[in-house]
């Protein structure tokens, strides 16, 4: 069998040439779309899930104000650094589990440390056993801590 080359008219080339190129266009709106909703599903996610921490730290410890607004910064900062370490640890293809437990666990610790400086005594102490508490409802559940747990500001 063998191949005939035939003359392609000039109008054929174009037009399929522009079918490529509005191929291409919705590909590449659809693809900017995608992201831009993701984009903004994380963001949307991480300003609720900030206020949200806020709110339930602010009703559990009866916070003033000015604590709220130096509590803020000390939970966004760990929200930074928690996406952070997520990335890296996507980004390295297979996930070390145990390395990213002591991780979270460095980084819990430092922001509970962080708080604790803001605190009065009392809210000190009302503090601790509200995180006791959360520990032991986290341990009847397996340690599995479910998106929409309630009052948890991990």
């Amino acid at each position: 069998m063998q191949i005939q080359n035939k003359p392609i008219s000039i109008k054929t080339a174009q037009l399929s040439y522009n079918r490529m190129r509005i191929n291409f266009s919705i590909f590449f709106i659809v693809a900017i779309l995608v992201f831009c909703h993701e984009a903004l599903a994380f963001r949307k996610h991480s300003v609720g899930d900030l206020e949200r921490r806020i709110a339930v730290l602010s009703e559990q410890l009866d916070l003033t104000d000015e604590q709220v607004a130096q509590i803020r910064p000390i939970l966004e900062h760990r929200m930074q650094q928690r996406k952070a370490v997520f990335e890296a640890h996507r980004s390295q293809g297979t996930v070390d589990r145990q390395a990213l437990r002591s991780q979270m666990q460095a980084l819990r610790e430092d922001t509970h440390s962080q708080i604790k400086t803001v605190l009065t005594e009392e809210q000190i102490n009302r503090y601790q056993v509200w995180q006791e508490n959360r520990a032991q409802k986290m341990g009847r559940r397996g340690g599995l801590v479910r998106k929409r747990a309630g009052n948890r500001i991990d």
